[in-house]
Parts: structure tokens; C-alpha cells; sequence
């Protein structure tokens, strides 16, 4: 048996919902929980069941019956997909009539008909199933406006005549079933991919019934394809089966058991315990194909327990007399309405007009009096917390502006005072320079051009990262392509100073970082070792292994530094313009910013350097797990 989850579109992210819940006014909280119950019931059932019961909580302290009967239409849905098919009838016949009760809640009656069809089709009772997807059915035509879950219910609709046309042996509601397939496939363009999924699944089931082997493995290979496409577990659940059944047909017993096994794995992880019994009887048929008899044996007691434990006479006849006991008590409801309207219709006219009329003034004037307090109390409580969400963000842009002065203070006078300096000379000596001077002029123009333009952009980078406003998502890197990316930036520079890069990373070392935040990181760092090095050397990028780490080191044979100058680098109240004896300028921001995204991606940065002999920068970052 296959059916379909109905499907409610596409949601935003799960966690967007969840950080509109927490800041949503009560106005909105219906709504917001409504859609996070929605995108969670597509990862994981039993999570959305706490969302349902804080929707059903909303509801009854807002005296909000429509969102009542989505909550409880919910814990239907719920216990009918755990096999719990008196429960679900229970919620279900008690917010069907909930919904019957008045016509404003009409579009409700779509999706509660729809999951009483769902209840009945898994109980094989086929004619109340039919019943109740065609009132679904009508209901969503009438709206004009689901067109999704009108594919999800023709789908059902074919299931329905699938399993009752091998129940009664009747090809004639197997050509039914077919036809309502293929309308489902027909929508392609509107229909959920499940649903389409689904649709397909069942097809080839007919085409596998039939005995038209070569029909089924040409849907079920498309399935296949669908499937890989749109990842489902509860779709290999209810499908895999029937592929490994085709394969049992085909005399491939071993391939059957393969696609069985993947299938019983699906339906234990969505708990789906009447495919799962399914599963165990197919296993059972596949192992004797093989002559293991053994295992056939092991797996059809399996099979003969879950089944006895989930569907059984007793429970079919215990929905049915719930079915019956609602239709009753909706008939005594609305005569004890009518004898209720009668008896107050008396006493009303019994009662003295004043003591009404100053009842109803009391009465008003209480309402009115505890809305006001009670607004005053919500309108306190949120100015509060708004105020004290403005205080937070107020210290925290406080700490950033104090650190931004410091880092202008310390990093960007000097740059901008050396390229004023510079363009002033040029300035005063363009008439009496020579060419020669004035080409070092241009060049040291251009030099410190290029420093304030790198400091500029270390500058805004590093500020973004201070308001968390750089964009930051992890994924599994190749260090040997950061580097090579990271080397295209100062190919130039190199060149001009007739340094050689040598990448000896080896290629397949994947780190688990931010791609853009790391080529920041090593742009900056080959950048220094490149202007702190002599004409002529080499920069060495390389990579050593630990423990769930990967070391990417970056070697020059630069100037080095002295220990103390080694212990300012990292530090923002301290100056790093002058390092060692070179006449080059450094911009300690460069660093800070390099610091900050290492520790931001889980990893650490460490130095080693002796004046005249080099700088060895070592990063640590976590290995990606292939």
C-alpha cells in the first residue's frame, strides 16, 4: 500500500520560522506555528507533535477556533501516520464536527475528509475511503485553489482501487486505479514531487501486478531517476518493495534482497510498521528464492507479529462503532441545541429588562476595564524587552566603534600620511624632476596606493566581521584550491620582486571552513610574506596532519622579527607598522582580520620567527570528513 503525504507547498527555512516564533506579536503566533509545524512534518514527525500541542495551547487561551481544527486536524494526521488508527479517528471525528458546526470553517473540511480517507484506506475499507476523498476532492475544486493536494487525493483515490482490486480479485478496479495515476502524472507541472513520486511508484506497482515486467521497469527506473532528484525516505519506504519484488520476478534474488533491505531501513526510520511488515514478508520470499530457509523463516515470523500487532478485527470494529457513536451524538447535539434554545427563549422572556440591561452594562464595562489592564501589562512588557534588546545592541555598537577608532588610530594615519607625503613631493618637484625620478615617484605613488587600497579592504572586512554582518557558512574545502585562488591575487607582486610561490598543499586535503573567509586569510598572510621578503627568495605554502586537524604553513625567507614583535602582532592596542629593520610598512589590521575568521572557522593561528632568518605562520583548522 502507498499513499501520500499531502504536501503544503514550499516554507521558509525551518530556523527563519523558529526566530519569527520568538519575535512574532501574539497576532501572528497562530500563523508562524502553524507553518513550522508544516516544514517540521516534512523532516520529522515526532518533533512537530510539540509544535501541535503549543498550537492547540494558542488556540484555546485566544478562544481561536480555526486555529483549534488546524491543531487537531494536525494530531489526526500524526497518529494515523504512527499506526494509531483509533486515536487519529478520535481527534479526527471530533474536529470534523467542529467544522461542520459552522460554514465559516468550510476550507477546513477538505483536509479533515482527506485524512479520514487516509485512516480508511489503511483499514481496507474501501467504499468509506472513496467517500470521504471524493468530499475532500470537492471540496478543494469548489476553493480552486489547492491544486496540489487534489493530485495527493486522486493519488489515494488509485490507491484505493489497487488495494480493494487485490482484495477482490477484480481487474476492472485496477484499470480504475490506473487511470487515477495517470491523471496525477498528467499534473506534472503543478503536483508536490512526492505526490508525483508516489504517483509513479504506484503505477508501476499495476504494470508489476499485471505481470507487464517490461512496463515496470521502465516506470520504476523513472521513479528512480524522480526519486535521486527530490531524496524521500518515506517515498523508499512505500516504493523500494515493489522494485525489489520486480527483481524477484526477474529471477534476481540477491538484487531484490537489496532494494528490500534499503526499504525496511526507510520505513523503521519514518516508523512506518505496515510497510515495515510488508517488507518482512517480501524478505521472507526473497531468502527462499536463494534456498536460505533459515532467514526466510526468521523474517516471516517478523512479518506475522508486526502484522498481528497493528491491524487486527477488534480495531476495525472499534473505528467503525467510533464512526457511528459521532454520528449519533452530532444528532443528540443538535436536539439538545433546540430544547437549549427553547429553555433560554423562556427565561428571557421572564426576566425583568432592567436587571438585563444593567447586567450587560456590568458586563461591558468589566470587559472593557480588563482589556485596558491587560493591555497596559502587554504594552509594558514589550516596551521593555524592546528596550532592553536597544540597550544590547547599543553596548555592543559601542565596543565596535571603540575598536574601530583604535584600529584607525594605530593602522590607517600612517598609510594615508605616507601617500600624502608622497604626492606632495611630487608635487613640489614636477617641474625640476627627471624622468627617472619621476618614475619612482609613480612607483612609490603606486606602491602606497596599493598598501591604503589592501588596508582599506582588510579595514571593511574586519568591520563586517565585528557586526556579524560578513556572510559565514561552512562546507568541506579543498586547501589545495584556496591556496592556488589566494596565489592568483599576488602573482603580480610576486613577480615584480622576482619572488617564487611554491604550493606544495597536497590536493585532496578538505578543511571544514568558510571558502571566502579562508582566501581572505591566506591573500593576507602571502601578501606579507611577500613584501617582508628580498628579491630573489621564496614563499612556501604546505600542509602537515594531526588528530582531526590539517596545518596549512606559509614559509617565507623574509626579515623576520624580533620575540617582542612577535607578541604585538595579534594585539590591537599595539603598533606593528615597523617590523624588523625592513623600510616596508605593515598594516596590523591585516593579522587581526586574519585571527579573527581562523577562530571564527574553530581554528588557531601560531608564528615562529627569528630576525633575519624568516616568519613561519602556521594555521590549525578542523579536517573535513570525507
Amino acid at each position: 500500500m502507498s499513499i501520500v503525504v499531502s504536501s503544503y507547498g514550499q516554507s521558509p527555512l525551518l530556523d527563519s520560522l523558529k526566530l519569527r516564533l520568538v519575535n512574532s506579536p501574539d497576532s501572528m503566533r497562530g500563523s508562524v506555528l502553524k507553518e513550522i509545524i508544516i516544514q517540521t512534518n516534512l523532516i520529522n514527525i515526532d518533533s512537530a507533535l510539540g509544535y501541535v500541542v503549543k498550537l492547540r495551547e494558542f488556540a484555546k487561551a485566544t478562544n481561536d477556533s480555526l486555529r483549534l481544527i488546524e491543531a487537531k486536524t494536525f494530531e489526526a494526521e500524526y497518529y494515523w501516520r504512527k499506526s494509531d488508527y483509533k486515536t487519529a479517528m478520535i481527534h479526527a471525528m471530533e474536529v470534523l464536527a467542529m467544522a461542520e458546526s459552522s460554514s465559516a470553517f468550510f476550507e477546513r473540511r477538505a483536509a479533515i475528509y482527506f485524512t479520514i480517507g487516509n485512516i480508511h484506506l489503511y483499514l481496507l475499507n474501501t467504499d468509506q475511503a472513496i467517500a470521504y476523498y471524493k468530499r475532500a476532492l470537492r471540496n478543494f475544486e469548489i476553493q480552486q485553489t489547492k491544486p496540489r493536494q487534489v493530485a495527493s487525493i486522486l493519488n489515494n483515490i488509485g490507491v484505493v482501487f489497487m488495494d480493494a482490486a487485490e482484495s477482490q480479485n477484480n481487474d476492472n478496479l485496477l484499470d480504475s486505479a490506473e487511470v487515477y495515476f495517470k491523471r496525477v502524472l498528467e499534473k506534472r507541472t503543478v503536483a508536490n514531487p512526492g505526490t508525483l513520486i508516489n504517483a509513479m511508484g504506484n503505477l508501476g506497482q499495476i504494470y508489476l501486478k499485471r505481470k507487464q515486467l517490461q512496463e515496470a521497469s521502465r516506470i520504476f527506473t523513472e521513479w528512480e531517476r524522480l526519486e535521486a532528484a527530490n531524496p524521500s525516505v518515506s517515498a523508499k519506504a512505500m516504493h523500494l518493495g515493489n522494485i525489489g519484488l520486480l527483481q524477484l520476478a526477474l529471477s534476481n534474488p540477491s538484487k531484490a534482497i537489496r532494494y528490500l533491505q534499503v526499504g525496511l531501513q526507510a520505513a523503521k526510520e519514518i516508523e512506518a510498521r505496515h510497510e515495515e511488515q510488508e517488507y518482512y514478508g517480501n524478505l521472507a520470499k526473497a531468502h527462499a528464492a536463494l534456498k536460505d530457509y533459515k532467514t526466510a523463516y526468521d523474517y516471516s515470523l517478523k512479518h506475522l507479529a508486526l502484522r498481528d500487532s497493528i491491524f487486527n478485527s477488534e480495531k476495525t470494529q472499534a473505528i467503525s462503532e467510533l464512526e457511528e457513536k459521532y454520528q449519533a451524538e452530532l444528532r443528540q447535539t443538535q436536539i439538545q441545541e433546540l430544547e437549549q434554545i427553547n429553555l433560554i427563549n423562556n427565561l428571557e422572556a421572564q426576566t425583568e429588562r432592567q436587571l438585563k440591561y444593567g447586567l450587560i452594562v456590568f458586563l461591558i464595562l468589566l470587559t472593557i476595564l480588563i482589556i485596558i489592564l491587560y493591555n497596559r501589562y502587554q504594552l509594558k512588557q514589550r516596551t521593555a524587552k524592546a528596550l532592553d534588546e536597544k540597550n544590547a545592541e547599543l553596548q555592543k555598537l559601542n565596543g565596535f566603534k571603540d575598536r574601530m577608532f583604535a584600529v584607525i588610530s594605530h593602522d590607517l594615519r600612517n598609510p594615508v600620511n605616507a601617500f600624502s607625503t608622497i604626492i606632495e613631493s611630487l608635487h613640489q618637484n614636477l617641474q625640476h624632476a627627471s624622468k627617472e625620478e619621476l618614475s619612482e615617484f609613480l612607483e612609490s605613488t603606486l606602491q602606497s596606493a596599493n598598501d591604503l587600497k589592501s588596508l582599506l579592504n582588510n579595514l571593511l572586512e574586519w568591520a563586517l566581521v565585528q557586526i556579524e554582518k560578513l556572510p559565514f557558512k561552512k562546507s568541506s574545502v579543498s586547501i589545495h584550491d584556496i591556496v592556488a585562488e589566494s596565489t592568483s591575487h599576488i602573482e603580480l607582486m610576486a613577480a615584480s620582486k622576482k619572488i617564487q610561490i611554491v604550493n606544495t598543499v597536497e590536493p585532496d586535503k578538505r578543511v571544514m571552513v568558510d571558502r571566502a573567509m579562508m582566501t581572505i586569510v591566506i591573500r593576507n598572510l602571502l601578501s606579507n610574506a611577500v613584501k617582508f621578503s628580498p628579491p630573489g627568495s621564496r614563499v612556501e605554502l604546505l600542509t602537515q596532519h594531526a588528530n582531526g586537524t590539517v596545518n596549512i604553513v606559509v614559509r617565507d625567507q623574509g626579515i623576520g622579527m624580533k620575540e617582542e614583535e612577535v607578541k604585538k602582532l595579534f594585539k590591537i592596542e599595539e603598533s606593528t607598522s615597523n617590523i624588523g629593520n625592513s623600510s616596508e610598512k605593515g598594516a596590523g589590521i591585516g593579522l587581526l582580520l586574519c585571527k579573527e575568521l581562523i577562530e571564527k572557522n574553530g581554528g588557531k593561528i601560531n608564528v615562529q620567527s627569528k630576525l633575519g632568518e624568516g616568519s613561519i605562520f602556521t594555521i590549525e583548522l578542523p579536517s573535513a570528513v570525507v
